[in-house]
C-alpha cells in the first residue's frame, strides 16, 4: 500500500460546524501542546483556523482548524470526535522494522511508530489508532458529520473494517522483510513506553518531551527550566544550549535547533 499514515486520536468535540464552540476546544488542545512544552509556543506553527467567520469562506468547503509540531513533523487536524495526525509517512513504515536497528531496550526501531507515539503523548494520549489515508480524509471519514465511532466501523467491507491490534509478534523473526498488514490497527505502544520508561529512571533528572525522533538516538527533555535534546543512550547533552525553536531536517535525517535568540 503506497499510502500515507493517518493517527486517530478520539476527541470529544461534538460539532466542528459551531465556530465559537470548536474554536474552543481547538484553542484549549493549543494551550494544553503549549504547557507540555513549558509554555513555549514557538514548539508549535502553522495554526489554521478556517470556518464561517473566515472572510474567504467558501460555504462549500469544510471547517478547518490544524496546527503542526515540526518537532515531530505532524500536523494535527481537528474533527467532530476525533484528531487526525499526519507525519508525513508512509503508513508501509510501520510494518519494515530493519534488522539490527534497535533501541537501548533491544526492540526493534519504527521511526513512523515513535512519530506517532510522540504524537499521541504530546496531546495527552497513552495509545492511538493508525490506518492508511484511504481510510481517513479520502473516504466518507472526511464528512464532517463522521466521527471517531464511524471511522471505527468504516471499511470496504467487513474483513476491511476490523481493527487489529498492533503487536511485534506480527514480524515474527524475519525483521527486514516485507509483511503483509491490514488497513486499521490500535497501538498501546508498549516498546515506546519502555524506551520512555528505561530513559526516565536512568535519567531522572529529565523531563522526556520527545523521544526516538528523528532517530532512534534522540531525546528532547527539560531540566525544568530548560530543553535540551540529548543523546538517548547516554543522556549527554547534544548542544550547550537551551533550545527554544525546533525544526525537523527535510529529510528526516538530523533535527534543526535554535537557540535562545
Amino acid at each position: 500500500m503506497g499510502v500515507n499514515l493517518s493517527l486517530i486520536l478520539p476527541n470529544d468535540c461534538k460539532d466542528i460546524m459551531d465556530n465559537e464552540y470548536a474554536l474552543a476546544f481547538f484553542k484549549d488542545a493549543l494551550n494544553r501542546v503549549t504547557a507540555f512544552f513549558g509554555g513555549r509556543r514557538e514548539f508549535v506553527t502553522e495554526i489554521t483556523i478556517y470556518n464561517s467567520d473566515s472572510p474567504e469562506w467558501d460555504e462549500f468547503e469544510g471547517p478547518e482548524y490544524s496546527f503542526t509540531i515540526p518537532l515531530i513533523s505532524a500536523t494535527y487536524y481537528l474533527n467532530k470526535g476525533y484528531w487526525e495526525v499526519s507525519t508525513g509517512d508512509r503508513y508501509g513504515f510501520y510494518f519494515w522494522p530493519y534488522p539490527g536497528d534497535v533501541d537501548r531496550n533491544g526492540n526493534p526501531y519504527i521511526g513512523a511508530r515513535y512519530n506517532c507515539f510522540n504524537a499521541a503523548r504530546i496531546l495527552g494520549f497513552s495509545e492511538g489508532w493508525i490506518s492508511d489515508d484511504y481510510h481517513t480524509w479520502r473516504c466518507l471519514v472526511g464528512d464532517v458529520d463522521s466521527d471517531f465511532e464511524t471511522w471505527l466501523r468504516y471499511g470496504k467491507d467487513e474483513e476491511d473494517a476490523i481493527v487489529h491490534e498492533y503487536s511485534m509478534s506480527i514480524f515474527g523473526d524475519e525483521l527486514g522483510e516485507y509483511k503483509d498488514y491490514a488497513s486499521k490497527y490500535h497501538d498501546s505502544f508498549k516498546e515506546c513506553f519502555d524506551l520512555l520508561e528505561s530513559f526516565e529512571r536512568d535519567y531522572p533528572e529529565y523531563r522526556v518531551l520527545s523521544i526516538g525522533s528523528p532517530d532512534k538516538e534522540f531525546a528532547l527533555v527539560s531540566d525544568g527550566n530548560s530543553i535540551f535534546m540529548v543523546d538517548a543512550d547516554t543522556g549527554m547533552r547534544l548542544s550547550d544550549f537551551p533550545i527554544e525553536k525546533y525544526l525537523s531536517d527535510p529529510n528526516g535525517e538530523e533535527p534543526i535547533l535554535f537557540p535562545r535568540e
